[in-house]
């Protein structure tokens, strides 16, 4: 009789548990089912070709922390350089690299160094290196001793020029329009807006050059499918 009544109460934990997760689930599903019909509408009746070409949008600064990225590192830069966006500059943090990351970057864009003046709010490991590219004025190079990813954003935080920063991996791709797309809900109400999310994808299986997507099509792996999916 106790191992009945046992079983009941958990039955019931159990039967509740199910319920009120599977509300919220569909709650958050509504939610969103109605902010992407809201976002669809926004995004219709948004002037992108006005906001690329206007100087009121908002300037950013882009910046692609990196350790050991030599294989990956152009495509993520020349995908940077090519987004469709009136002002920005991207900011590349060599963090302590032991492969060839530096001499790709400094071959591929011409690296010079650069003495500059820049803020130290933020604590960092020493920065000994600070390279401009002669083939794009808005790309700059950092050179510092490892300290981690975050440490190595607070580095291009300190000599960002821009109010809103844009954090990448070196591994990324964006889409040209995409900075602009989320962007412009900062510029409807930059006062207020202090932080805006991407739509990110999974990579698997896309063949890139220089920044450019040339094919896409499913991993041949099936977990790497499940990813996409």
């Amino acid at each position: 009789m106790e191992m009945s009544r046992t079983l009941f109460i958990l039955f019931v934990i159990s039967l509740v548990y199910f319920l009120a997760i599977n509300f919220i689930y569909i709650w958050l599903l509504i939610l969103a089912f109605s902010g992407s019909i809201k976002r669809v509408v926004e995004a219709k009746y948004t002037n992108f070709h006005l906001l690329t070409s206007s100087k009121l949008t908002v300037p950013i600064s882009v910046i692609i922390p990196a350790y050991n990225e030599e294989v990956s590192i152009l495509n993520a830069v020349y995908s940077s350089l090519g987004l469709h966006y009136p002002e920005f500059e991207i900011i590349v943090v060599n963090d302590g690299s032991t492969d060839s990351t530096l001499k790709v970057l400094t071959e591929e864009f011409l690296l010079t160094p650069e003495d500059m003046f820049y803020k130290t709010d933020i604590k960092t490991q020493p920065i000994t290196g600070i390279f401009r590219s002669k083939k794009y004025p808005n790309l700059l190079v950092i050179n510092k001793k490892n300290a981690g990813k975050a440490e190595a954003i607070n580095a291009a935080v300190n000599l960002s020029k821009y109010r809103y920063i844009v954090m990448t991996d070196a591994d990324s791709i964006f889409d040209h329009e995409g900075i602009l797309r989320i962007s412009r809900r900062i510029n409807i109400d930059p006062a207020h807006i202090v932080a805006v999310g991407g739509q990110l994808r999974i990579a698997n299986g896309i063949k890139v050059d220089k920044g450019e997507i040339v094919s896409k099509k499913l991993p041949e792996r099936l977990v790497t499918k499940f990813q996409v999916v």
